[in-house]
């Protein structure tokens, strides 16, 4: 990426009344396709979002209680690929704890369960998390999209989850 003449571009992209199809980027990216055609429209369109409040763009999804968890499992087990990340008490792998899994099933949606924050709001207990999404974690058919993977599964691990099935670190 050529981040000196970003703004630029962007600028030129959206003040021009033609569009404009140069490839922005000629990194592949996990879908496979080796160069993205981004018309000055959808610039225009990912500027005014920029404007936006999260929540005014995305679905967040808050899974506090058994009946919503055994539905996204549902769906995760349906969709055989999902995002996740773990939410910890701190940084180093080897001495936090998990507070929290964020998982993703379908772009614009995201889903958290809450398991060890300190608060008197509703939250599944680990062992919930455990008799759920353990068997999902595990099973090497169901695929799991991670950042800092290993950070995850050493988290995992630690709370009686082993992961299998890593398709994109």
């Amino acid at each position: 990426l050529e981040f000196k003449t970003l703004v630029s571009d962007i600028l030129s992209a959206t003040t021009q009344g033609k569009k404009n199809t140069a490839p922005v980027s000629s990194q592949q990216n996990i879908f496979g396709t080796s160069s993205l055609q981004v018309e000055a429209d959808t610039q225009t369109n990912l500027l005014e979002e920029s404007h936006k409040f999260l929540h005014e763009i995305y679905n967040f999804v808050l899974i506090d209680n058994i009946p919503d968890l055994i539905n996204l499992c549902k769906k995760i087990e349906e969709k055989k690929l999902f995002a996740l990340d773990t939410e910890t008490s701190g940084l180093e792998a080897m001495t936090v704890s998990c507070v929290g899994i964020s998982i993703a099933i379908e772009p614009g949606t995201a889903y958290y369960i809450p398991c060890k924050h300190i608060t008197d709001q509703p939250q599944l207990s680990i062992e919930d998390l455990i008799a759920n999404l353990g068997p999902i974690f595990a099973n090497e058919n169901i695929k799991k999209v991670l950042h800092h993977a290993k950070f995850d599964q050493i988290i995992l691990h630690q709370a009686d989850m082993p992961l299998a099935g890593v398709l994109f670190d």
